[in-house]
């Protein structure tokens, strides 16, 4: 049996998706397939936490795990990880990031080292779209200014310490960029159900086709 540990921001959370996210889509997905037959059967922890950077992750991540590993020691473990979006968007009342992409790239390897002490498999995913034209989100976030630039600049950073830490990077934006925006979010930053649909789907074919998830389904 394979046990999944998503931990994130509002994006693993699922805001935004009648169906409760791309992450509840997976486990929806293999849950209904183990019904008739068992050898489908993993086990999902959706860790998410809406308002999540990777400093408010790397406090809790080891807490949030530990007490999952119970009687579980000799079943696989694979810990996803969706960071970066908020530490990449500028505050005005500070006058910067949230989190600088230095401190950002510090704390991912941190992420990824207490996650290998964990999880024999690590993967990050890759930071998603963002409509600057749609100023929803401001309305109710002055203070969170969203960009199409930072994000691409803090999701390099994800994709290059993967390779450096030999993990698993999934790449996201490049499925939801062939949609007009306004398909797939709802807000101008967060997915709707069609983004979601499309992040569950780019999400499961990398882990099925990298052993992650053993069975194709």
């Amino acid at each position: 049996m394979t046990i999944l540990y998503f931990l994130g921001d509002s994006i693993t959370y699922g805001a935004w998706d009648t169906k409760g996210g791309w992450v509840e889509r997976l486990r929806d997905y293999y849950d209904k397939k183990a019904v008739n037959d068992r050898d489908y059967f993993m086990m999902f922890y959706n860790l998410g936490v809406s308002g999540d950077n990777s400093v408010s992750l790397l406090e809790r991540l080891e807490r949030e795990v530990t007490p999952r590993l119970k009687l579980l020691e000799k079943e696989e473990k694979v810990i996803v990880i969706e960071i970066g979006g908020n530490d990449a968007v500028f505050r005005p009342s500070m006058n910067s990031n949230w989190v600088s992409k230095q401190e950002f790239e510090q704390n991912v390897k941190k992420l990824v080292e207490v996650s290998k002490l964990l999880a024999g498999t690590i993967a990050l995913i890759g930071i998603g779209v963002i409509d600057e034209n749609n100023k929803i989100f401001l309305e109710y976030e002055p203070d969170f200014v969203f960009s199409e630039a930072a994000f691409r600049e803090y999701d390099e950073i994800l994709k290059r310490t993967a390779k450096q830490l030999g993990i698993h990077y999934i790449n996201i934006s490049k499925k939801l960029a062939k949609h007009n925006l306004k398909e797939v979010l709802d807000d101008g930053v967060h997915f709707n159900s069609k983004g979601h649909a499309i992040v569950f789907r780019t999400v499961k074919s990398y882990m099925v086709r990298k052993g992650m998830i053993k069975y194709k389904g």
